[in-house]
């Protein structure tokens, strides 16, 4: 399919800043009445989520997925960043429908959405598709902030394709990664 496209469709393709993926009126009224009730609006908020292991674990308890571990981080460490943003006025959200742990909050526009009675999977559409921009590490919920083109910063990626390195791309044009930091036993540094 690819080697079909002409030379530059594939660029013109990942450079589409509108979704084609639209909300039912009923779903556009729930996620706004959400945000109203929250004292926010579209686009003055910014998602945060951390991968865990709550959600593998809960989705097939039978199996052993320790050996996703090494994608984890923990959504405390995020913190500092929420309160940056909550200080431009921006709130925040955790999100995530299974997750470990509470977010420690430290001011009324961080809001811990994944362990609230208000998480659903439309609303986890929906403000990912709503948000200023999504801060997650390399895991499923991705997916929504890239399939509605909104700005995505990739923190603590373990790995990426050579091709990134090579076009300067991420999954959105208007993207960026931040890598996983690495610790040398042997040189005792980072």
């Amino acid at each position: 399919f690819v080697k079909s496209l002409k030379k530059n469709t594939l660029d013109k393709i990942t450079k589409i800043d509108q979704s084609v993926i639209l909300f039912k009126k009923k779903e556009t009224k729930i996620g706004q009445y959400y945000l109203k009730k929250i004292g926010t609006s579209e686009y003055n908020f910014i998602c945060f989520h951390a991968r865990d292991s709550a959600y593998l674990k809960q989705y097939d308890n039978t199996r052993n997925w320790n050996y996703h571990d090494y994608r984890d981080s923990e959504i405390n460490t995020y913190l500092p960043s929420m309160q940056e943003m909550a200080k431009k006025n921006f709130f925040c959200f955790r999100m995530g429908s299974v997750v470990s742990g509470k977010l420690r909050l430290i001011s009324s526009k961080i809001i811990d959405y994944a362990n609230s009675n208000d998480q659903s999977d439309l609303l986890d559409i929906y403000l990912s598709s709503k948000c200023r921009f999504f801060l997650c590490s390399q895991t499923g919920i991705s997916i929504f902030p890239e399939t509605f083109n909104r700005p995505i910063a990739y923190v603590n990626c373990y790995h990426f394709p050579v091709s990134w390195f090579h076009t300067n791309q991420v999954f959105n044009n208007n993207s960026l990664i931040i890598t996983k930091k690495y610790y040398s036993i042997k040189e005792k540094r980072f």
